[in-house]
């Protein structure tokens, strides 16, 4: 049958409990699926796993370079797999609590804040645009090179804007050639409108312009001549995850206030039996009860062993 008999239900220790209609379930091929992608046990070794490939880039790249760190660990097709295995993780977690409700709303935030900022690694990973820019002084380019490891050009990206460098300035330390800082002092000037202004790039003081940023990279000097290399790229993920980091604690903040508010909400309920206090909902339970157990009352003594005899 569809539905179980309505009326009162009593467990085996003969206590009153609330009927109310079930229905067969039934978990087809996808939602059990959902449940297995969704486990909690898969995300944790998946976390572990990632961290340990985490630790073992970072000491490859403290012992090669960062380029080798990230051929061989963080942009390898098997730590990119993981990382996309998490994210699924995440998201049938998502909907395997579905509809998540009022005392739901943290744990949604929060792993939807984590799918956040995969969306935006994602977007770094395939929409980063990058390379370098290399002026001599009095020379203007607008064209950055993106090469390998091995120098050979790749890509090329136009800028929408032109970059002249007026003066690079290398700072040494006193009494040494050792360079101490160095800077560029450019002239920004943009292609559609023509407008320039002047700005100076130097260490931990990057050019933000037009989605781009010109970090200094480093430096020549040959026949008395200098040249700055600038580091050009644009990034749309960056924006995305600070955007889920946001969203993540915010996330954290929604549990522990639901936290306090259920660890109040149970006080209140300890607090109004110690003092003896009875609702309207509690005593409506409790005629529920006396009524269930005066219509049980005669048919237990009919059942009785002298009744039979």
């Amino acid at each position: 049958p569809l539905l179980d008999t309505p009326g009162p239900k009593w467990d085996h220790s003969g206590l009153f409990r609330a009927s109310r209609p079930r229905f067969p379930r039934k978990d087809g091929p996808v939602k059990k699926l959902v449940d297995a992608l969704a486990s909690l046990k898969l995300a944790v070794i998946l976390l572990v796993v990632l961290l340990v490939g985490l630790s073992a880039g970072t000491i490859l790249e403290s012992r090669t370079d960062a380029a080798t760190a990230g051929r061989l660990v963080y942009y390898s097709w098997w730590f990119l797999g993981l990382e996309g295995l998490f994210c699924i993780n995440v998201a049938c977690s998502l909907a395997s609590h579905f509809p998540w409700g009022k005392k739901r709303a943290g744990f949604f935030v929060t792993h939807a804040s984590l799918l956040l900022i995969f969306v935006g690694a994602a977007l770094t990973y395939f929409g980063k645009e990058e390379g370098q820019l290399a002026l001599w002084e009095g020379e203007t380019g607008s064209v950055a090179v993106e090469r390998d490891h091995q120098g050979n050009v790749l890509a090329q990206h136009r800028l929408p804007f032109a970059v002249k460098l007026d003066d690079f300035v290398l700072e040494t330390y006193q009494g040494t050639m050792r360079p101490s800082g160095f800077a560029s002092q450019v002239v920004v000037t943009d292609l559609d409108t023509g407008k320039s202004f002047p700005t100076r790039i130097f260490m931990n003081s990057p050019l933000h312009h037009r989605g781009w940023s010109l970090f200094q990279s480093s430096y020549q000097q040959q026949g008395g001549r200098e040249a700055t290399v600038l580091s050009v790229s644009r990034d749309p993920g960056p924006l995305v995850v600070f955007a889920g980091y946001a969203t993540l604690v915010l996330g954290m903040v929604i549990v522990l206030l639901t936290r306090i508010g259920q660890a109040r909400e149970r006080e209140a309920a300890l607090s109004k039996m110690t003092q003896g206090g009875i609702s309207l909902p509690t005593m409506g339970k409790a005629l529920v009860l006396l009524l269930a157990l005066l219509t049980r009352a005669p048919a237990a003594r009919a059942q009785s062993p002298a009744d039979v005899e």
